[in-house]
């Protein structure tokens, strides 16, 4: 059975033998892109049909160039991309071998980031030793911060609190004692920030541990 096809004001559907709906159109261009996949019902098609035609005319609506389907779909792969298999097709394009004494549990963990977390440092190393396995440690270095780092900010907002709270206990403090004995020669010593310190790092020394305890439980 021949498939089937509608006639549009704009755009193209075309019915498959599969029941499903084709859509396509005929850009500024005049190149002819058709949807990435077919669609389940005709008024699907009609949808997507209705956003491209709504695209082009807001670009020229706006001054600015359009994109075409391909176009933007080649960029979403390409922000999606991760760096195992932007690093399979480097090597493969360029007959390089993988270099040895690579941790291969540190390697696979590191090829699932997004190709869009690599960051300059990590490029220029492999660049200097010539092959992608090596940018995949080190990627790591630069955009995996370890734990004692990620914690560390935590622990300096828990220890500023700490401190303003012992300072605003102690002005309290000698509030409190000026106005019970306002004629005693006992005055309140001055606040030492330094022992305050002290106290909440001492406080707060077990936070690392805490928060991988933590962690733990979530997954």
């Amino acid at each position: 059975m021949a498939a089937k096809t509608g006639q549009r004001r704009w755009g193209h559907i075309r019915k498959l033998d599969s029941g499903r709906f084709q859509a396509s159109f005929v850009g500024p261009d005049l190149r002819r892109y058709k949807a990435p996949r077919p669609f389940d019902t005709k008024l699907m098609a009609e949808g997507w049909l209705a956003r491209e035609r709504e695209m082009i005319q807001l670009a020229d609506y706006n001054g600015t160039k359009w994109t075409s389907p391909v176009e933007r779909q080649a960029k979403a792969a390409v922000r999606g991309e991760t760096v195992e298999s932007y690093g399979t097709r480097w090597i493969e394009g360029r007959n390089i071998k993988r270099p040895s004494g690579v941790d291969p549990a540190r390697v696979a963990a590191l090829r699932r980031q997004r190709a869009r977390r690599v960051t300059r440092a990590g490029v220029k190393t492999a660049a200097v030793a010539g092959s992608a396995a090596v940018a995949t440690v080190a990627v790591v270095s630069q955009s995996r911060p370890s734990s004692r780092t990620r914690t560390a900010p935590a622990r300096r907002r828990i220890e500023r609190a700490y401190v303003a709270r012992a300072k605003a206990d102690h002005a309290k403090l000698r509030s409190l004692r000026a106005s019970a004995f306002p004629t005693s020669a006992i005055g309140a010593s001055t606040f030492d920030a330094r022992s305050a310190r002290a106290e909440a790092r001492a406080l707060t020394s077990g936070y690392r541990q805490q928060v991988k305890a933590a962690r733990r439980v979530r997954r």
